[in-house]
């Protein structure tokens, strides 16, 4: 029973021992590919890769020799916006001249291993080759040569038949368009631009997901913006009545306090209505008017969608819409202008009401 005990010690201890061994780094099975992009445009890498607990993407100016990282290039660049800087695809928007021949790649770590990417080219339309050399300015020289009797021009008969000309050559056709896809493969056809959205919440927190599918709490905020499509978490702090999606009204079976959202493709204002809150009521008998001024607003319960002027039941919760957002906010009635750079806001109207934005 001894030998039993001490031969099943000794397996399990080789076994560990060759999991250990056989532990390796991040593997890379598809490398990122040179895209190009327009002067202030977008462009996107991306890198296929397992076995990595982190991965950063880097960028190097060959003039200088100096490098950053994805999450800092806007320290460099002011005006550039970057989307997944420590995810396997990066987005650069408003991308400047000056990155044109700069080097990309992508850095990953993972089980005590240090792996690093082909380095790839960031190339802006319009440009020069980075990789061609230099044309020679200098103008070559030329030998002296002997001076030479000037030959008299012959005299022309306009009697004989002009020397035939060579025909015109058919024009050769110019070379397709192509682009870098998100799986990073050269295909023919111009990139498509990647659109910007923004989600804002109102009551609620909006959380970032990382790849690994966790919240990353330390990035929570209440106004997003994404390149694309977007994946978030959204919280809210107590019980929840309801939910507002735009206009749409959402009422859960049972109190729902957070959720997740995946593949927005549009902008999006996301309210929380607290249960607490009380509802204020509605008088059906008594029909206020109101007008919006440069902008609509909508009544979902009584049928008025987008409207610039209609009649509401007293108490009666609204949204205005404005496109776009103004900078100066809403009045309500020759009150002061509140809620600037919102698009759309929720008002409860118990009186006739002028909404006015400039």
């Amino acid at each position: 029973m001894k030998k039993l005990i001490a031969l099943l010690m000794t397996v399990c201890l080789v076994l560990g021992l060759a999991s250990v061994a056989l532990a390796a780094g991040p593997r890379i099975t598809q490398q990122p590919q040179s895209a190009t992009t327009d002067e202030k445009g977008t462009v996107t890498f991306q890198i296929k890769a397992s076995e990595y607990k982190g991965l950063t993407w880097r960028f190097l100016n060959p003039a200088t020799g100096e490098e950053t990282t994805g999450k800092k290039l806007n320290t460099v660049f002011k005006k550039i916006k970057v989307a997944g800087p420590n995810g396997p695809k990066i987005t650069l928007k408003n991308v400047p001249d000056e990155m044109h021949g700069w080097y990309v790649y992508c850095h990953l770590t993972g089980n005590g291993y240090e792996v690093d990417s082909d380095k790839v080219l960031l190339l802006v339309n319009g440009l020069p080759d980075p990789s061609a050399e230099p044309a020679d300015s200098s103008e070559p020289e030329t030998p002296d040569t002997p001076e030479t009797e000037v030959e008299p021009v012959p005299e022309i008969n306009l009697d004989t038949e002009p020397e035939a000309q060579p025909e015109p050559q058919p024009e050769t056709e110019s070379e397709p368009q192509m682009h870098v896809d998100e799986n990073g493969n050269l295909v023919e056809g111009a990139a498509e631009v990647v659109k910007t959205i923004t989600i804002r919440a109102k009551d609620a927190i909006l959380y970032p997901i990382d790849v690994y599918n966790n919240l990353v709490e330390d990035e929570a905020t209440t106004e997003m913006s994404f390149e694309g499509t977007a994946d978030l978490a959204v919280r809210a702090e107590g019980e929840v009545r309801y939910w507002m999606l735009n206009d749409m009204r959402l009422d859960p079976v049972e109190n729902v306090s957070g959720f997740t959202l995946r593949n927005i493709t549009d902008d999006l204002v996301i309210t929380a209505v607290p249960a607490n809150k009380t509802a204020q009521e509605v008088d059906e008998n008594n029909l206020i008017t109101v007008t919006c001024e440069n902008c609509k607003f909508t009544w979902g319960k009584g049928g008025l969608k987008n409207v610039t002027s209609g009649q509401v039941p007293a108490g009666t919760e609204i949204m205005i819409i404005c496109n776009p957002a103004p900078e100066t906010g809403y009045s309500l009635n020759n009150g002061p202008y509140e809620d600037a750079g919102k698009a759309s806001i929720r008002r409860t109207i118990t009186e006739d009401t002028v909404i006015t934005v400039k």
